[in-house]
């Protein structure tokens, strides 16, 4: 007989941790079993280390369901995220996103990042540090690869009521000038290694006139003579993590060096 589900029926679970939902192997089988196509979103923190094998485990058991994994990071430093996130977990975290793309068993893996409006995120070590890591993630991911950009929200007017309301007095704002240099700086460093985005709340052409303003002013720039120097710098100078060593390559020559936290 049929399922129950709707053709092209999407479940996502965040809005807390759902991780931590004990019979998600159950909700993850019974999926499985509909006979239609259906697409379960995990948005999860990826910070619970205990809880990664217990999810890795459950979702294995629904191969017919197409499954993406949603993590917004938004930092690219321990510092920046503890003060992002009041949790001391960014190598723990940076860990089980690793360890959720090596297991395959995610469709689409995602990493978000969501500039804030202070401009505390967006330092060229943050950038840098979550450009090295989206790149050690896509290594070994076997599928998909996202990148979703997107600024806060929380600068909007009449935010909280208006927003989830859907009153009429929602108003967007345009993102400052130094949030477009850092988007231009994520999508020129990722585009040849993930998919790019722009389907936040905020900075999303579906959304808004300003979204979609927001969007051409980030791919201008990131097009714009400015960032000649840099991709051609990229082109002759890198440093690559590779197990317990750095991997040095200048003008394609490659160095390779022992790692001085390597075991």
């Amino acid at each position: 007989g049929g399922g129950l589900f709707k053709e092209n029926f999407s479940l996502a679970l965040g809005g807390g941790e759902p991780s931590l939902i004990n019979d998600m192997k159950e909700i993850a089988e019974y999926m499985n079993s509909q006979q239609t196509n259906t697409n379960l979103t995990i948005i999860t923190n990826s910070s619970i280390s205990n809880r990664i094998d217990y999810m890795i485990d459950s979702l294995s058991t629904s191969p017919n369901v197409s499954k993406t994994h949603n993590t917004s990071l938004d930092s690219g430093t321990r510092e920046t995220y503890k003060k992002l996130k009041s949790r001391d977990l960014f190598d723990e975290t940076c860990n089980n996103i690793k360890k959720y793309a090596s297991s395959g068993i995610f469709n689409e893996m995602i990493l978000k990042y969501v500039m804030m409006n202070d401009n505390s995120n967006i330092s060229k070590k943050d950038l840098r540090g979550f450009v090295n890591i989206v790149k050690e993630v896509a290594a070994i991911n076997k599928n998909k690869q996202i990148v979703i950009i997107d600024a806060d929200m929380r600068i909007q007017k009449n935010y909280v009521t208006s927003y989830f309301e859907k009153t009429d007095e929602f108003h967007y704002y345009p993102i400052s000038k130094k949030q477009v240099k850092a988007a231009a700086f994520l999508y020129n460093m990722l585009k040849d290694t993930a998919e790019i985005r722009f389907i936040g709340g905020r900075i999303n052409p579906e959304r808004s006139k300003v979204g979609a303003n927001d969007v051409k002013r980030i791919l201008d720039y990131a097009n714009s003579h400015e960032f000649d120097n840099i991709n051609m710098l990229q082109k002759i100078f890198s440093v690559k993590n590779r197990n317990n060593h750095k991997v040095l390559n200048i003008f394609g020559v490659k160095f390779k060096f022992r790692r001085k936290d390597a075991v």
